[in-house]
């Protein structure tokens, strides 16, 4: 960012000089030429104070994309750490998607959240599955945790 200011304070200091080189060159071919008496000459220091507005004005535009940039960079740092805690954690690296990347805090939080709700929701279809799986009934129906191996092996 100081090279980029520097590299624009030499570009004004080349451009001035060449300015004065080619009119100091236009006067001696055109001496019959008029200088208009409505142009305007600015002083050195009305000169520096628009190039230090303008430098300033590239200054902050250049520090916004850093920030932008750092913003950006910060999120996917902790995207690449919130998948390697999943993994660790044995869960599916795609809920890193439902995870808040605002800050680490706030993704330590909804990491911990998105886990719990997993794990209820793994617990909750578990059970469900294994809801209609109770062990078969005797005739006096009471239940009768061998009467399925024993229909496989054709006992009764």
């Amino acid at each position: 960012m100081v090279k980029d200011i520097q590299e624009k304070d030499d570009q004004m200091e080349q451009l001035q000089t060449t300015d004065s080189v080619v009119e100091s060159d236009q006067e001696a071919r055109a001496p019959e030429r008029e200088v208009p008496k409505e142009e305007k000459v600015f002083s050195q220091s009305e000169v520096n104070r628009i190039v230090h507005k303008r430098l300033a004005e590239e200054r902050s535009k250049a520090e916004a994309l850093f920030a932008q940039r750092e913003c950006a960079l910060a999120r996917k740092e902790l995207r690449l750490e919130a998948a390697d805690a999943l993994r660790r954690r044995k869960l599916p690296v795609a809920l890193a998607e439902l995870l808040d990347y605002e800050d680490r805090e706030r993704c330590a939080a909804s990491l911990d959240s998105v886990e719990a709700d997993f794990q209820a929701a793994v617990r909750e279809g578990i059970h469900r599955a294994l809801r209609g799986l109770e062990p078969p009934k005797d005739s006096a129906g009471r239940r009768d945790p061998g009467a399925t191996v024993r229909g496989a092996m054709g006992l009764r």
